[in-house]
């Protein structure tokens, strides 16, 4: 508004706040704060919050756009979810999508530590070529697919965080130990 890059941040965090969205708010303001950079603190600003250099409409995932398959699997990595895309795949990840193309988005979800990655699988046709690209969600899509990801697990009478140190002590050190018996086993040879 004025170029004053604290208004702007003040003025971002308060609009997150009032969303609700405080862990946001605070990351942001750490993101910002680092960033040493005016453009660059502007650019994340906007991945927050729709600034006049935002994209007009950015796609943003919402509640109607996704359905979290009720299977959600565990592993070391944390909880994962395979989400149902519904929105303009194009608009949201800039991924040009043909004819029989299809893209899958798999998101999971570490609750020890509440890190959250997200992965689009695209299969190609002819020849089905699979091609695997890392991306970003907002922080309000990170949001609202945790807490579907959680409603899940309500409705299994469990959550995520219960859900994944269960698998922890039931087979994480158990995935490990055959590793050590091998490195063991080849060092006796």
């Amino acid at each position: 508004m004025d170029g004053n890059i604290f208004f702007i941040m003040g003025s971002a965090s308060r609009l997150l706040k009032r969303a609700g969205l405080y862990d946001e708010s605070t990351e942001m303001f750490e993101r910002v704060q680092s960033s040493h950079d005016y453009y660059a603190a502007l650019n994340i600003i906007s991945e927050y919050v729709y600034t006049e250099i935002s994209n007009r409409d950015p796609g943003i995932i919402e509640a109607e756009d996704i359905r979290i398959d009720s299977d959600l699997t565990a592993d070391e990595k944390g909880i994962t979810a395979y989400v149902e895309t519904w929105f303009d795949v194009k608009r949201r990840f800039g991924v040009e999508l043909n004819g029989d193309d299809s893209l899958d988005l798999y998101v999971t979800v570490k609750p020890d530590t509440g890190e959250l990655k997200a992965s689009i699988v695209i299969s190609r046709q002819p020849g089905d070529e699979r091609e695997c690209i890392d991306v970003t969600l907002l922080p309000c899509e990170k949001k609202l697919i945790t807490e579907g990801m959680e409603a899940i697990e309500k409705e299994h009478g469990t959550s995520l965080k219960a859900h994944y140190e269960s698998w922890m002590r039931d087979y994480g050190s158990k995935e490990k130990e055959p590793n050590k018996n091998k490195e063991k086993n080849s060092h006796e040879r």
